[in-house]
């Protein structure tokens, strides 16, 4: 116990997530593999005493192994939050954008606020191959299909526009990026931003791109009250994604399961024990 060590009960400790990867084909072969596990790391948040997490998701290296080679930016990010959580500068912003309440869900689009958005604005990340030509958000239907789906920025909101009306696109990304809710899929009952292996595009405050501003980090929540019949609600607290304790997702219930603080992570088999269903 590094506390006990050091004679410190509150020792501060930050986590770093997992940055972007593209390069094990049998993990990168599903697209939601990576972004799990980035979320279940940030459970660490929900632990005693700890007090920061770096996202690293628009650092990575095509090719290149998981812990990327593209440090600087990181190493910026952590001592932004050392100098401001452990040494008190207040006058130093220190976490990029997050969600600072529910998703507004209107018959015409969904709005997404943030805090931390000072300057809110779309860049491509390291290395990337074709930045911001695709979106970073995607939509969730409650038959499982995801439909990835542009988005515009004002001020601190990002707002992505539906189509309620049946559409001879069904539920596919228009022309103009707007997604076609046919009646059959109804409204979308997620959203989820840079989840995949290696997004191309982020959101960040402040200034320029991944070396200088601060990006938003990966997220997955639902975007109405209630979940699909077919799925169930799994709280996430306030410690993870956003700054809302009834932040959720909606966990498929045949493919996946609710683990507290972790989110909806795929299922195992039944005769373990790990994680429940609310």
């Amino acid at each position: 116990d590094w506390r006990a060590k050091f004679g410190s009960p509150m020792l501060p400790f930050f986590n770093v997530e997992l940055a972007a990867c593209n390069s094990y084909p049998t993990i990168n072969s599903s697209a939601i593999v990576w972004a799990p596990i980035r979320q279940a790391s940030r459970s660490f948040l929900s632990l005693p005493g700890t007090s920061g997490f770096i996202t690293a998701i628009d650092v990575g290296r095509s090719g290149g192994a998981v812990h990327s080679d593209v440090k600087q930016p990181v190493g910026r990010r952590m001592a932004l939050q050392l100098l401001r959580k452990v040494y008190g500068r207040t006058d130093i912003i220190a976490d990029g954008p997050s969600l600072a309440r529910a998703p507004l869900l209107t018959p015409t689009s969904i709005k997404l606020s943030f805090r931390d958005a000072n300057n809110l604005h779309y860049e491509k990340v390291a290395n990337a191959v074709a930045g911001c030509a695709v979106s970073p958000f995607e939509l969730g239907f409650a038959n499982g299909t995801w439909r990835r789906a542009k988005a515009t920025i004002a001020g601190t909101t990002v707002s992505i526009a539906l189509l309620t009306a049946a559409s001879p696109t069904g539920n596919h990304t228009t022309a103009t990026g707007a997604v076609a809710a046919s009646a059959a899929s109804q409204f979308p009952t997620e959203v989820r931003y840079a989840w995949e292996g290696f997004p191309q595009c982020a959101i960040y405050a402040g200034t320029g791109g991944y070396a200088t501003a601060l990006p938003a980090a990966p997220f997955r929540v639902a975007v109405a009250a209630q979940c699909a019949p077919s799925q169930s609600r799994c709280l996430l607290g306030n410690v993870t994604i956003s700054a809302y304790a009834t932040a959720a997702q909606c966990c498929d219930q045949e493919l996946e399961v609710c683990v507290p603080f972790g989110g909806c992570q795929a299922a195992i088999p039944e005769s373990s024990s790990v994680g429940s269903r609310e």
